[in-house]
């Protein structure tokens, strides 16, 4: 009877234990999943922040470019407004000349 007794209990010591080794099985299954879960998400975020930076990168070079041919055309326009108003000079001191000449012709 004793026997009987604590074979009853160890038998529902045992069903109370595999019942816990079960639970915890399927903690340690759900938290595998979501290890993998968010394994997955951080190497897409990475993936995307890679990408990201290749993007940056892109544009810090194409900004640069263009912050180089806007200063080449900004001294390119004030040389070209130098060499117009000089041009103008001339075509002014040209017509000077020629009234000059015709002046001389009228006499």
């Amino acid at each position: 009877t004793v026997a009987v007794e604590l074979g009853k209990d160890l038998a529902i010591k045992n069903r109370e234990l595999e019942e816990v080794v079960r639970f915890q099985q399927d903690t340690i299954q759900d938290q595998a999943m979501r290890i993998e879960h968010l394994c997955r998400q951080t190497s897409m975020l990475r993936e995307m922040t890679d990408s990201r930076m290749k993007v940056y990168e892109q544009l810090e070079v194409a900004v640069n470019s263009l912050e180089e041919t806007n200063t080449r055309l900004v001294e390119e326009a004030v040389a070209d407004k130098n060499r117009i108003k000089m041009l103008m000079e001339n075509v002014d001191t040209m017509e000077d000349k020629c009234e000059e000449l015709q002046k001389c012709l009228e006499w």
